[in-house]
């Protein structure tokens, strides 16, 4: 959530603890700060750095959702990660099927926002986009869409499904 209050004082200690700590975070915990510095637009290169290295060495333990959050917060905070997605994109092929129609929309907006393209991945991600086609909402589709359009790697099929799940819900794009 987000209360419009800025603290940069809490968030510089924050910080070196975090850096000095790292390794002892869950792999939620290191999605949930990541998420935290990113979405209060607070640059701390550092604390990324520290929390790549030591994602890359667990990656296999974070679930969908932190692969994604992970992803989009390093995206969004405009920090460069390519081991972390290299390694990221290993892990989101192996565990395709645990990926819900959001994790896969904010997996490949982050992809593309990073300048990222695993074709392996997007391959993959457009399959299971295709099996759950009717479970995204209007917000996943501009995101996939736009992903996919970004890295200039169209996949007829996708485009496809998407455009007559589309038709199918219109009113829902307002």
């Amino acid at each position: 959530a987000k209360v419009d209050h800025s603290a940069p004082e809490l968030f510089h200690a924050a910080v070196h603890l975090s850096i000095q700590k790292i390794d002892n975070f869950s792999s939620q915990g290191i999605a949930n700060i990541l998420w935290a510095y990113a979405t209060a637009d607070y640059l701390a290169p550092e604390l990324f750095d520290a929390a790549s290295q030591s994602a890359i060495k667990r990656i296999d333990t974070f679930n969908s959702q932190a692969v994604a959050n992970t992803l989009w917060a390093y995206a969004t905070a405009g920090h460069s990660a390519p081991e972390l997605f290299h390694s990221a994109s290993q892990v989101t092929i192996k565990r395709i099927d645990t990926f819900n129609s959001q994790a896969l929309a904010n997996t490949v907006w982050a992809y593309a926002t990073a300048g990222h393209l695993s074709k392996e991945l997007f391959d993959v991600v457009s399959i299971s986009v295709i099996k759950q086609i009717d479970l995204l909402n209007s917000i996943d589709i501009v995101n996939i869409v736009w992903a996919y359009a970004t890295v200039d790697y169209p996949i007829p099929e996708l485009f496809d499904a998407i455009s007559k799940s589309t038709v199918k819900q219109i009113d829902a794009f307002t």
